[in-house]
Order: C-alpha cells, then sequence, then structure tokens
C-alpha cells in the first residue's frame, strides 16, 4: 500500500526536512485549504487569510503534535485565521442573501433548484452558527467528525449529535416546501 500525503509529511518532518513536508503539505492541502477560506470570507479576502494560514503552519509546523492529523490541523489554523480576519473586517457571509448569489444556470433549471435554495436558506437561519460551521467542514470540506472536532475544540459526540440535527431539520425542510413528509 502507498504511503498517504499524512505519512509522507510526518516522515519528512522527522527526518528533519521542514522544508520538504511543506512542498508535500501545499501540494496536497493547498486547494481545500484555500476553498474553505474562500467559502466564509469570501475570494477577495481568501488570499490574505489563506498567507495568514501559511504563514502560521510554517512558524507551527515543526512542533505539530502527533494526536491530530495535518489536514485537520490546517483546517484549524484556517478557522482561527478566518475568525481574526472576521473580527478585524467585519463583513456577511457570502451566501444565498447576497446580492451576487446566482443559485440557478438558467430558466429550465428554476423551478427544482429554486425549491431547494429556499428550503437550504430557510434552513440555515434556522441553525446555530456552531451546526452550520460543523456541516460546512463535514459536508463541504469532507473531514470526518473527528477530524472536525480538533477543528473547532469540541468533542466528536458533539460534531456528530450537531450534524445529525441539522440534517434531519435540513430533511423536515426540504419535505415542508414539498408539502410532504420528511425521507
Amino acid at each position: 500500500m502507498p504511503p498517504t500525503g499524512e505519512t509522507v509529511i510526518v516522515t519528512a518532518l522527522r527526518s528533519g526536512n521542514v522544508r520538504r513536508a511543506v512542498e508535500l503539505m501545499l501540494d496536497i492541502y493547498q486547494d481545500e485549504v484555500f476553498g474553505y477560506c474562500a467559502r466564509l470570507c469570501g475570494l477577495r479576502e481568501a488570499l490574505q487569510v489563506y498567507q495568514h494560514v501559511l504563514a502560521a503552519a510554517l512558524d507551527a509546523l515543526p512542533s505539530l503534535q502527533e494526536r491530530t492529523t495535518i489536514r485537520a490541523w490546517l483546517f484549524r489554523l484556517a478557522r482561527e485565521a478566518i475568525l481574526h480576519h472576521q473580527r478585524a473586517t467585519p463583513a456577511t457571509y457570502p451566501g444565498a442573501s447576497a446580492q451576487t448569489y446566482a443559485p440557478i444556470a438558467g430558466p429550465e433549471d428554476a423551478p427544482g433548484i429554486q425549491l431547494r435554495d429556499d428550503a437550504i436558506e430557510r434552513w440555515q437561519s434556522l441553525l446555530d452558527p456552531a451546526s452550520i460551521e460543523i456541516l460546512q467542514l463535514c459536508l463541504w470540506q469532507g473531514l470526518h467528525p473527528g477530524e472536525v472536532a480538533l477543528v473547532i475544540g469540541r468533542t466528536e459526540l458533539e460534531v456528530r449529535r450537531k450534524a445529525s440535527a441539522g440534517l434531519a431539520l435540513l430533511d423536515l425542510e426540504i419535505s415542508r416546501q414539498r408539502g410532504g413528509s420528511p425521507s
């Protein structure tokens, strides 16, 4: 079985080759972490926030704890950089309520997609910010609940419960808009 990205990065770190570890880390995780930053603070600010993530990662990489995955650790650094950026420059999340949001590609897509977009917008308004963040990390970023727990500083059980409750609420909201019962 070929070594995973995590294994190769850790091996480079253990051998003292920090430069190689950084190169591998960027090759493997750059797009995911930048995409996360862009979704949460907008494309315009994402580059600046991402540069803060890289700087923090470079500073802390030699002392990385083995109890976490590098991927979860990078998302935690990204979360901290995003929160710092949002405190410094208050802005709104670039979601469905933004003026530039275009939920449909053309008129032929409007009925089904608009129903779904309305349900998702209403659903997000019913969720607390912690649940939204957990679902974004699980669904959009593909992190395992254990990794999400490390990123946001909660227990895995809390993450699983909030994700489950949030998805059940989405199912209820979509079925409500369709006029049926939840699946």
